[in-house]
């Protein structure tokens, strides 16, 4: 067996939240996609691993390698183990496979996205409860934390279309859409880094270029946190004559398939903020400031700090 001498994840990510410096937007990204291709190549060979988690990722040149296959064979919950790494699976287990539910090759997948919040949120996930038994109370009862703090800093950092991958991730691993990402589509994005040009959505896989209207009448609740983001930084970085300028062309138009002049001050505003993408040479307006304009919240800034 190979050895690794490189440091686990888990004590990298320790180290951010102690210091309070947050992992990159481009360390994240690269860290999740290689551990999707992992897991992606597991599952294609019928192999669910089960406990995917920070402490059973070594980090070796700063590239990721999944350790400890010592439970993918049995059928249940392993609890012969120690204390502190029966806590570990508490934390980072799927809920289904944490009580018997029943679980399939979508346990790792949420497990991937509990890793995912820890390094975009800069804090352990389920980080209120560090006795097991109230952990598994939390694990039964309690939502997954997510702040609208969170993504104003990450959207100022990393830019709009960064935000809207983080959002995406979390989405389908652990919100409404659990587990439902496509492990080798996010792979391939890492790869081919799709945030630094135009991409779309399309279930739980990322796809390179411009899509289908994405705005429907049912927003996600993901994309709400998007919607009022984008309201935000309208606000922060559309000047008063700019957002006017924005809001008439999108009022003349019922879609949002529409070339902006680059020359418009509303355009040249928002491509800086994020609020634009470019593309076969056009700049269109991002899908969440569309859908801001259809609910009525353009351009304010009353979500920041709520």
């Amino acid at each position: 067996m190979k050895y690794y001498q490189g440091r686990t994840l888990d004590k990298q990510l320790a180290s951010h939240r102690r210091t309070g410096r947050q992992p990159s937007f481009e360390f994240s990204l690269q860290i999740l996609g290689r551990l999707a291709a992992a897991i992606a190549a597991l599952h294609k060979a019928r192999i669910i691993h089960r406990d995917v988690k920070p402490a059973n990722v070594v980090l070796e040149r700063g590239m990721p390698i999944l350790m400890d296959f010592g439970v993918v064979r049995t059928q249940r919950l392993v609890e012969r183990t120690t204390t502190t790494q029966f806590l570990g699976t508490i934390r980072y287990a799927a809920p289904e496979y944490l009580f018997g539910e029943g679980y399939n090759r979508r346990a790792d997948v949420y497990s991937l996205g509990a890793i995912a919040y820890e390094m975009f949120a800069n804090r352990q996930f389920y980080a209120r409860d560090q006795q097991w038994a109230s952990l598994i109370v939390a694990r039964r009862e309690d939502d997954v934390e997510w702040q609208p703090q969170d993504s104003s800093r990450i959207a100022k950092q990393n830019g709009f279309a960064c935000l809207e991958v983080v959002l995406f991730i979390l989405h389908h691993t652990l919100w409404e859409e659990r587990s439902s990402l496509k492990l080798s589509s996010l792979a391939n994005a890492v790869d081919h880094n799709f945030w630094n040009g135009s991409f779309h959505f399309n279930g739980g896989e990322i796809k390179k270029g411009i899509g289908p209207d994405p705005v429907p009448d049912h927003y996600p609740e993901f994309s709400k946190l998007s919607v009022r983001e984008a309201s935000a930084l309208a606000a922060e970085n559309l000047s008063e004559s700019g957002r006017s300028s924005l809001m008439r062309a999108l009022s003349s138009r019922t879609t949002w398939h529409f070339t902006g002049d680059p020359r418009a001050e509303y355009v040249r505003q928002g491509q800086k903020a994020g609020l634009f993408r470019a593309a076969r040479g056009s700049w269109y307006p991002h899908p969440a400031l569309i859908a801001a304009y259809r609910v009525g919240t353009f351009g304010t800034d009353e979500s920041r700090g709520a």
